[in-house]
């Protein structure tokens, strides 16, 4: 496998080595991919309305949706963006700042589960 580029996304080095993972590491690579793509979707959708933060609860509401409202999972995947994060996001910051919105979305999707959570 080549070295990573910018229009290459840098799961799909993790994805490559997914025969070698456990079955549970697999599926937070597969959730966390979720956070990722919403995280992704942020800056464009707050540049256009209140700001900055205003869709973390839609976002967190919407990854609870696709991963079944599953704490576990919803940590597993916020600890496999950190470990993708740790093994080398590439040099830009675009990256690093999506980085940083999947796991905030992860961590507000764990809050509105948690019971006495403010929604």
């Amino acid at each position: 496998m080549g070295p990573v580029t910018r229009t290459q996304p840098v799961l799909s080095q993790a994805a490559a080595s997914l025969p070698r993972m456990s079955d549970d590491r697999q599926q937070a690579l597969r959730d966390s991919q979720a956070a990722w793509h919403l995280a992704r979707q942020s800056p464009g959708r707050e540049q256009a309305s209140a700001g900055p933060g205003s869709h973390l609860d839609d976002d967190a509401l919407d990854l609870l949706d696709q991963l079944d409202g599953d704490r576990d999972r919803i940590l597993a995947a916020s600890t496999a963006i950190c470990a993708t994060a740790a093994d080398g996001l590439p040099g830009d910051p675009a990256s690093w700042d999506a980085a940083i919105r999947a796991v905030l979305i992860c961590l507000r999707a764990t809050e509105l589960i948690q019971p006495g959570a403010a929604a």
